[in-house]
């Protein structure tokens, strides 16, 4: 397969499809995914078809907490980006509404968000994303960190709006229910394997 994608079809059905590789269009980027995140909003899609108002009524790839390596670029972006470890941003905002042109493109009502029915996500080998959504990481940083960026941005948001500072103690549910699996695993394996 040259583009092998998770394809998401409705509640419980994923199949791992060949899809063609994208060609990057003007100002965009292709980039060859290394790693991406399971957000919770793959797993509401993976159970129940739809979040809200957004219904999986075509397959659609799923996953959008990525990062990769530029391969290929289109018309207006520079080549030497080509090689670069990126983290991908999964909203791509019109930039041209009121709340983009007052500086909160994550307000666009006309964003473009992967992995929102009818948009492909990200959880393919090739992915084609407007090149100023397409961060550079940072030297040092691997593949699987860079996927990070878009959740941890989310907690940060989260973090000051709700004026959490160092030092706080706050309740993460799905930390929570990582811990309490894990707890059930050692106490399923404690008495065997000590």
């Amino acid at each position: 397969m040259l583009n092998p994608s998770a394809v998401l079809y409705g509640p419980h059905d994923v199949r791992i499809e060949d899809r063609p590789v994208p060609k990057p269009a003007p100002n965009q980027v292709l980039v060859e995914i290394a790693a991406v995140g399971i957000c919770g909003s793959d797993v509401h899609y993976y159970e129940h078809g739809r979040i809200g108002g957004y219904v999986v009524h075509d397959p659609m790839i799923i996953g959008h907490e990525s990062a990769g390596t530029v391969v290929d670029v289109g018309d207006g972006v520079d080549r030497n980006r080509i090689g670069e470890l990126v983290a991908l941003e999964p909203g791509v905002p019109c930039r041209t509404c009121t709340q983009c042109l007052w500086g909160r493109y994550n307000l666009c009502p006309r964003v473009v968000f992967f992995a929102t029915p009818p948009v492909d996500g990200s959880l393919s080998r090739y992915v084609a994303i407007e090149a100023a959504f397409a961060h550079s990481a940072p030297s040092g940083l691997t593949a699987e960190q860079a996927a990070m960026a878009e959740p941890v941005s989310v907690g940060i948001w989260a973090a000051r709006k709700s004026a959490v500072t160092a030092g706080d103690w706050v309740l993460s549910p799905a930390l929570a229910r990582s811990a309490s699996s894990q707890a059930r695993l050692r106490e399923r394996w404690a008495p065997t394997h000590r």
